[in-house]
C-alpha cells in the first residue's frame, strides 16, 4: 500500500471556528500511530485540516510526535491532549481539503461499529476467555 503524504497551506483569510480554528470531519476510519515506541492500531474519530482526534492507545504522551496513518493518508504531528480514552493530535503541516473528501469517501464505505458494538465485542471476549483487560 502506498502511502501519499499530503500538504497545503492554508490561507489565512479563512476564519477560525470556535475553540478548535477549524470544522472537522467525523469519522470512525482504523488507523495506526506511529511513534519511538512502536506502531499501534487506532480508530479515527475525526480529522481536520489541521489535527485529528483518536482512541488513545497505550504509552501516548501529551506533547510526544506521532505519525497518524489511515487510508492512504498519513500526517505527522504532536499529541497535544489526553482525556476520556481519546487523544488529540496537532499537524505540522496542514492537509490538503482533497484528503478530507477522499476520508469522507471511505468513511461511508468502511465505517467501524459503534463504540457500544466495541465495548460488546470485547466484554463477551473477556468473558470467554480469549481477552484480558
Amino acid at each position: 500500500m502506498s502511502r501519499i503524504m499530503v500538504r497545503t497551506q492554508i490561507p489565512a483569510a479563512i476564519p477560525a471556528i470556535g475553540r478548535r480554528g477549524r470544522n472537522r470531519l467525523r469519522a470512525r476510519l482504523p488507523a495506526k500511530i506511529v511513534t519511538l515506541d512502536g506502531t499501534r492500531n487506532t480508530v479515527l474519530l475525526d480529522v481536520s485540516l489541521t489535527g485529528a482526534r483518536i482512541k488513545a492507545t497505550e504509552n501516548l504522551a501529551q506533547g510526544q510526535q506521532a505519525i497518524l496513518a489511515w487510508a492512504e493518508f498519513e500526517a505527522f504531528g504532536r499529541v497535544v491532549w489526553l482525556a476520556h480514552g481519546m487523544c488529540g493530535m496537532a499537524f505540522e503541516e496542514p492537509l490538503e481539503p482533497a484528503a478530507l473528501i477522499a476520508t469522507r469517501d471511505r468513511d461511508e464505505r468502511e465505517h467501524l461499529p459503534s463504540d457500544r458494538d466495541m465495548a460488546r465485542c470485547d466484554a463477551r471476549e473477556w468473558v470467554d476467555g480469549s481477552r484480558r483487560v
